[in-house]
């Protein structure tokens, strides 16, 4: 049975990625490795919009610990703004307040758009040297206006750091034209890698404000990252080296395919769900314009339970998230990033529809063989 992770990470690996994790062997210390990294970053700019005046850096460890990697090397310069729509702006909050005394969270409800007009009475309230964001918030499918904000923040003299970890590689990003200073990605979600590597993306002007005195973190010392990687393409610690290999071998894997074409085939996955859904009478959350494509939020029909319909799907071989927060139990998310096929999602949809049948207790009229479904491949492909 091909087991199939429709969660938005980890993700499922693709044969070269996991070749070349099999067949890899290297200590961190030797060239070849270093040569991994060079090259993982100058991979990076395109994906990430990012030119010249940035600089790219890795940590061993998941999203959340680079973007404390971030909050940590910068809390002693200024106060902190966190805005949040969702449970990962939450965290940026946690994470920064366990920095920072100075820290204020411009909290937005569940599923609603960031205001504008309110974000710039804070930035006019109070002098920010860091605004902390979320582009894609995974717990409610919805896309940040990070371009917007970003401007906003430039106008008021504040840096502005973007949690991008399950953006990107799936969504587009700009840092340059959009006037990110500071960006965030991790590996293990739409870039197809493994899990366990977090990307930092910082503009040279900003590292140039770091000093190599106190020390917020020894671990995740931000200027200690950048200076090991700009001075001997290497990491502080011990690097968790295949993971570091399987992202290495992804960003190959899109380079060769083309950006546009690893994201085209993303979203044509996101369209093929949502057209199947809308056959099934199923709702998905969406946000006029600015939802994702790395996932679907798929709001349960009545009389069932997400925790039936995981074991169920499980039982399939198939792996899906609950919703989190507010929206527990009320959604299940559906991935479409990693090595998925357009026929792991057909199967997925085509169990789905069996299970949703089966609770309500409704005769099919139509066969659950894959044959209903498959027309679908071609129109989204």
């Amino acid at each position: 049975m091909r087991k199939i992770l429709l969660c938005p990470g980890p993700v499922m690996l693709s044969d070269a990625v996991q070749r070349a994790v099999m067949t890899t062997n290297i200590g961190h210390r030797e060239v070849e490795f270093s040569d991994i990294l060079r090259q993982s970053a100058q991979l990076l700019r395109p994906v990430v919009g990012a030119d010249d005046s940035y600089e790219i850096a890795f940590v061993t460890g998941s999203g959340t610990a680079a973007n404390e990697c971030i909050i940590a090397g910068l809390a002693s310069q200024g106060a902190i703004l966190v805005i949040s729509n969702g449970e990962f702006g939450e965290r940026l909050a946690e994470v920064a307040r366990t920095h920072s005394a100075d820290v204020d969270h411009l909290r937005f409800e569940w599923q609603a758009e960031i205001n504008l007009a309110r974000l710039e009475v804070s930035l006019q309230a109070k002098a920010y040297r860091l605004v902390l964001m979320v582009h894609h918030e995974t717990s409610t499918g919805m896309l940040n206006p990070v371009a917007k904000v970003a401007a906003l923040a430039r106008a008021h003299g504040a840096l502005i750091s973007v949690d991008a970890v399950s953006s990107i590689g799936g969504e587009q990003i700009e840092m340059r034209d959009w006037g990110i200073d500071i960006l965030v990605g991790a590996s293990g979600k739409a870039l197809s890698a493994m899990p366990g590597v977090g990307i930092l993306v910082v503009r040279s002007v900003v590292l140039a404000t770091l000093e190599s005195g106190d020390k917020a973190s020894h671990y995740l010392d931000l200027e200690k990252h950048f200076r090991f990687m700009r001075e001997f393409a290497q990491t502080p610690n011990t690097p968790a080296i295949h993971a570091f290999v399987a992202l290495h071998a992804s960003l190959l894997e899109i380079t060769h395919q083309g950006l546009k074409a690893f994201r085209r085939d993303i979203g044509a996955r996101a369209r093929l769900t949502r057209r199947v859904l809308r056959r099934l009478n199923l709702d998905h959350a969406r946000y006029a314009g600015h939802t994702s494509q790395v996932i679907t939020c798929v709001y349960l029909p009545p009389m069932m339970s997400v925790a039936r319909l995981a074991m169920r799907l499980k039982e399939q071989g198939i792996v899906i998230y609950n919703g989190k927060g507010p929206l527990k139990d009320k959604l299940f998310q559906l991935g479409h990033i990693g090595a998925l096929r357009h026929e792991d999602t057909l199967f997925a949809l085509e169990q789905l529809q069996r299970i949703i049948t089966d609770s309500q207790g409704i005769e099919q009229h139509l066969p659950l063989g894959m044959e209903p479904l498959m027309g679908e491949v071609h129109d989204a492909a």
